[in-house]
């Protein structure tokens, strides 16, 4: 498209312009000599990686087939990490046919996931664990391409949750094991791709009509029936399993509150033994798993029917605060309190001639409880309850007391223990003269726990609240 001027030398003129046209067409060249070069290196760079993600699938399918199953359990960190860097294949669209080697890698899917099939519904307890953890990245890389085809392994896992730990304790001691059961490890990792299954399967309509609502009833109660007995008792399952039911739980109920609605009488049964254990209940129980039971305990209140999980919320703070009041009373016997409740509460009579004590007064009571210890544990735990109320989110507004919960906290930190040595009380607190030293004492070693307790409540409570908090502030700093 050069348009020939007319210079005085026309033969000059031509040669300038035969100059710049041939210089064009060396960079024309050079232009397309890269083009091709770069086409080049990524039909090499596609080709090579198309390779290695076949390399990779065919490596995780020659394992899983060669492998004895008993020794899986050996390679499935190498396992699970052949599965995560295939990504590309496993939540590629099925009908993508166009890429090179793509009919060769759907086989090679299609392979892995009969593989995984075949461990999970097969009787080795090895094979059955490496097939949970498969799922687990296999969910996790493939998305949608791999949740549409998880019906069958959702089946399989809520097999292994099925069977109850009672049942295993009980064929282990009356009889010998015919057929094996899965250890409690296999359990919890069913519990958490169950869980990931069924939040993945939330964005999609069709999934979780098809996946999450006719499973998700059968996991909840299969879960339950870990934990508690056929007499409605609280089993001693393992601490771990109960955290694992317990984080599912609180993950799956704001989700799908109206299919956990059914479920709230046992599930607020089963934490009540949690959320504020003591030294008399005879075990053990982790503070993270105290914590996981609160937020449960928490979220239950979401499964209230119409829209009222808001006033469920509020009567649940309420009810905590009266047993808080009710195990200060018992727990602070020991000396004469000058507090006087600013929302009309009245402490209750306490009579210092029987032994401290509290709880179990009623099925839905917390758990009975005796001695100071006992005592300041579960005055301890119940602060931390309320706080988790704040901690957690809610699914509607909520009226907040906070009257009534600046009242009781001002109850919790007006008792201070002795500054001197002889017992001298801080300030005008005076001491009940039928109190044993023991228990005194005892009082005077708890309260830092409580007084710690209720720093934390407020800390949450200025975090929720922020400015709005400042009207309560300088009574919290008094």
């Amino acid at each position: 498209r050069w348009q020939l001027g007319r210079p005085k030398d026309s033969y000059a003129g031509l040669a300038i312009t035969i100059r710049k046209l041939y210089g064009i067409c060396r960079f024309a060249t050079t232009k397309v000599d890269i083009s091709i070069a770069e086409s080049s290196f990524r039909y090499q760079s596609e080709n090579r990686f198309n390779m290695s993600v076949s390399a990779e699938l065919r490596v995780l399918c020659h394992q899983l087939s060669s492998t004895p199953i008993a020794q899986l359990p050996q390679i499935t960190p190498l396992l699970l990490r052949h599965v995560l860097r295939c990504r590309a294949p496993l939540s590629a669209p099925s009908g993508n046919a166009a890429k090179v080697d793509a009919s060769e890698t759907s086989v090679l899917v299609h392979k892995l996931k009969t593989h995984v099939s075949t461990l999970l519904n097969g009787k080795s307890i090895e094979g059955k664990f490496v097939a949970v953890v498969l799922i687990k990245g296999l969910v996790d890389v493939g998305g949608w391409e791999v949740l549409r085809t998880a019906e069958p392994w959702v089946r399989g896992l809520l097999a292994i949750v099925t069977v109850s730990l009672s049942r295993i304790r009980s064929i282990a001691i009356l009889m010998p094991v015919q057929k094996p059961q899965d250890p409690v490890a296999s359990k919890k990792l069913a519990i958490i791709t169950l869980t990931t299954i069924y939040v993945q399967t939330q964005q999609y309509q069709s999934l979780t009509r098809e996946i999450t609502t006719p499973t998700l009833p059968a996991f909840v109660t299969s879960s339950l029936n870990l934990i508690i007995s056929k007499s409605n008792k609280v089993t001693e399952a393992p601490a771990s399993l109960i955290a694992a039911i317990f984080d599912s739980f609180s993950t799956l109920m704001p989700r799908h509150p109206a299919i956990f609605r059914p479920f709230a009488g046992q599930i607020r049964k089963v934490t009540s033994a949690y959320i504020a254990p003591t030294f008399t209940d005879a075990r053990f129980i982790p503070e993270s798993l105290k914590e996981k039971s609160r937020t449960l305990a928490v979220f239950v209140n979401q499964t209230a029917p119409k829209n009222t999980s808001g006033e469920e919320w509020g009567k649940s703070i309420r009810a905590v605060v009266k047993d808080i009041h009710t195990t200060t009373d018992q727990v602070f016997r020991a000396v004469v309190e000058d507090w006087e409740s600013s929302v009309g509460y009245v402490p209750q009579p306490v009579d210092v001639n029987r032994p401290l004590s509290g709880g179990g007064a009623t099925k839905e009571d917390y758990p009975a409880w005796s001695g100071i210890d006992a005592g300041l544990e579960r005055l301890t735990g119940l602060v931390a309850y309320l706080e988790a109320h704040f901690q957690a989110h809610t699914a509607t507004q909520v009226t907040v007391p906070i009257g009534t919960i600046d009242d009781l906290l001002s109850r919790l930190m007006s008792v201070a223990p002795p500054i001197s040595k002889s017992g001298a009380s801080h300030g005008a607190m005076r001491l009940h003269p039928g109190i044993s030293r023991e228990e005194r004492e005892g009082l005077w070693a708890g309260l830092p726990a409580i007084h710690v307790a209720v720093m934390s409540v407020y800390s949450t409570l200025i975090s929720r609240f922020g400015t709005q908090f400042v009207s309560l502030a300088q009574g919290a700093l008094e």
